[in-house]
């Protein structure tokens, strides 16, 4: 299921979500808006988040976690986090300072956000933090809790930026606004971040142009069932390449890691020249499947003057070393830039109904008997 929550549309930020199944035989979305008692987040824009695991009765479940952002006043900026359990969306706990523009990764086998950087009022952040769940069955009506902890500052502070898991210690954070709302064609390596004590930061191959405000993701590709995933594909679309004149794009740029023994390594090659989007596009929200395989972008804006927003789903894949970008049979409900997008695996059982996570049923999604 892709989740879609938070941002603004005609400058109003937004307190709803949308949710969209995907069908497991073409990848076609069907969706709906879940109701306003459903969505209790509060009207933010330029948030973060991802999926974790939450445990129940020795097993896992996934919980969509939304953090930071910018109140409605554009200057009040936000620390709370908010999960979407028991059918509506709960806040539950705050990041160690308010963040917005942040950029986060998930890590530790699903069970970890690492929130990077972003802005506190006007205060460019370097740092960064940990955003794990506690189960809190006993209390607060059985709505786990968000808990973060610091963790190791960037090698620079930056907002707006992309940050990537190329493999289980080793994350990409790539271009964004490192100061002055400048774009950035600047790109870190950071390796060891499973070990706070050996984590370390190197430069890497800079983007081919700088761009902030972009769609961001990593794909898997293999040759065949003899190798598979041996070459992860980092993505870097669209964004803002001025950000004087608010000059968006469509290009794209694509870096190949390779697999290296237990490790990926980036290709000599630096970053390649990708297929464009179909328009030029900033800002939208974007998430990869769990799989890797495909990267959904929702909403976002396609010019500055007049502020236009999208209401288009598009999505990306690669095949090998061709990759295209897909136009969605399904719009969001508004108009939406700014905001957040989850994507939620299903269930084992979730094709035939007998077992549903919390708060995921409100848009009927296991009723979709062709599964997720």
């Amino acid at each position: 299921m892709l989740v879609v929550s938070t941002g603004t549309s005609n400058n109003i930020e937004l307190d709803t979500l949308e949710g969209f199944t995907i069908s497991s035989s073409d990848r076609s979305l069907a969706g709906c808006s879940l109701p306003r008692d459903h969505s209790k987040h509060a009207a933010v824009s330029m948030a973060t988040g991802g999926i974790l695991k939450a445990f129940s009765r020795g097993r896992a479940y996934p919980v969509p976690v939304v953090c930071g952002g910018v109140l409605p006043n554009k200057y009040e900026h936000f620390a709370k986090c908010f999960i979407l359990d028991s059918e509506r969306s709960v806040m539950a706990g705050s990041l160690t300072r308010q963040r917005k523009g942040a950029a986060s990764a998930v890590f530790r086998n699903g069970t970890t956000l690492w929130v990077t950087g972003g802005y506190d009022n006007d205060i460019l952040l370097d740092s960064t933090e940990l955003v794990q769940l506690v189960s809190q069955n006993s209390s607060n009506d059985g709505v786990d809790q968000v808990v973060a902890e610091a963790f190791v500052a960037l090698p620079v502070p930056a907002s707006s930026h992309c940050l990537q898991m190329v493999g289980t210690d080793t994350a990409l954070m790539y271009g964004g606004d490192y100061g002055d709302w400048q774009v950035s064609w600047n790109v870190w390596l950071a390796t060891n971040i499973d070990n706070n004590q050996t984590i370390s930061w190197s430069q890497s191959e800079p983007l081919g142009r700088g761009r902030m405000q972009h769609m961001c993701g990593v794909l898997k590709t293999s040759y065949g069932q003899d190798y598979p995933h041996q070459k992860r594909i980092v993505v870097a679309a669209g964004g803002i390449e001025s950000s004087f004149d608010n000059i968006f794009t469509d290009t794209v740029e694509l870096l190949y890691f390779y697999r290296v023994g237990n490790s990926y390594k980036a290709s000599t090659n630096g970053w390649e020249e990708g297929p464009r989007i179909p328009f030029k596009l900033c800002c939208a929200a974007s998430a990869t499947t769990e799989d890797h395989t495909k990267i959904f972008v929702a909403g976002g804006a396609v010019s500055h003057t007049p502020y236009h927003q999208s209401q288009y789903i598009l999505s990306i894949d690669c095949i090998k070393n061709i990759c295209v970008w897909v136009t969605g049979n399904a719009l969001l409900g508004l108009p939406r830039s700014n905001g957040v997008a989850i994507l939620v695996p299903p269930p084992p059982s979730a094709s035939n109904g007998e077992e549903k996570y919390p708060g995921l049923d409100a848009c009927n999604i296991y009723n979709d008997k062709r599964g997720s």
